[in-house]
């Protein structure tokens, strides 16, 4: 057998080493070709889509009603009135009314939170120390705000209204003015719903839960607004509150659900929490549009199909 030279064996070495080499990576890129590609990234839902919805609503009819002037109307007063003055001599109740007709049938009511910005102007702290605890209820029957009456708190801060004219305008006595009496003077209400102390700070919001109330007028119950009064009304204790036309008006704040049949865009936004398309489909992928809110209970042609 013939001897390779020590320079021949070399090249013969490397060229073996250099076939390996082009035999390794012809197998890892054989390898990574065989890989599935990486999925497109979806589009996240924007933070709106995954919330339940909220309302902020600003009272429509605001006006209080007075226990010595039984005949005058109030409104267009830049305040509101709750509670006693002058160790019972004279009461004053407010009324309150908003629009809640945005809110969908069928819809789940999370939260209601009505609020109220409290001030005190003149002497209305000095002469009335004890916190009084507000109460609030749903009012009985219809009655509307005279919006051309009332006065600006004047002579210790108690603001008497003024007669009315027409037949516009609640009173201690009247539903409206001039007609439909109340059966009770002062007022009829059902059932409290919830109840806050209100101490002499000034320039702060009070709140109320009143998630049932709300509730049951999205549930179909006639809306006749709220009342609010002073659970003790024979001590000092009269607390204002900004009005309609002011800085902070009285506010209800409403979080809720849709209801089945109603528009969506996530599944956070109904109550069923599931938002789908006219495919039956995720709203938030399934890019089909026309999204509604249903369940399996419920599917039906405005659905297409549940993906439940």
């Amino acid at each position: 057998m013939s001897r390779l030279l020590p320079g021949v064996r070399g090249a013969a070495a490397s060229a073996r080493v250099q076939t390996l080499l082009f035999v390794l990576l012809g197998v890892v890129a054989l390898g990574c070709s065989s890989a599935p590609e990486d999925p497109a990234p979806q589009e996240p839902v924007s933070s709106s889509q995954s919330e339940a919805l909220t309302t902020n609503l600003t009272a429509v009819d605001d006006s209080y009603i007075i226990s010595t002037s039984t005949g005058n109307t109030t409104g267009n007063s830049p305040y509101i009135f709750i509670g006693s003055r002058g160790s019972g001599s004279t009461v004053f109740r407010t009324l309150l009314k908003f629009n809640l007709g945005g809110i969908p049938d069928g819809a789940t009511v999370s939260s209601a939170t009505l609020t109220l910005r409290a001030v005190t102007p003149t002497d209305m702290t000095t002469n009335n120390p004890t916190n009084p605890l507000i109460r609030v209820y749903p009012v009985s029957y219809s009655w509307s705000e005279a919006t051309n009456k009332g006065q600006a708190p004047a002579g210790g801060g108690q603001a008497n209204g003024e007669a009315c004219v027409g037949s516009v305008g609640v009173t201690w006595l009247r539903r409206n003015c001039g007609s439909n009496t109340w059966p009770t003077a002062g007022g009829n209400y059902g059932s409290l719903i919830d109840s806050t102390t209100v101490t002499t700070a000034i320039n702060t919001n009070f709140t109320w839960d009143v998630k049932s109330y709300v509730q049951s007028v999205v549930d179909g119950t006639t809306d006749n607004g709220l009342i609010l009064r002073a659970s003790a009304e024979a001590t000092a204790n009269v607390r204002l509150f900004e009005a309609n036309g002011s800085s902070n008006p009285p506010k209800l704040t409403v979080v809720y659900k849709r209801g089945n049949g109603d528009s969506c865009t996530s599944d956070s936004q109904c109550t069923s929490n599931a938002c789908v398309d006219v495919n039956g489909q995720d709203c938030a992928t399934g890019g089909g549009g026309g999204c509604v809110c249903c369940n399996t209970g419920t599917c039906s042609g405005s659905c297409q199909s549940c993906r439940l």
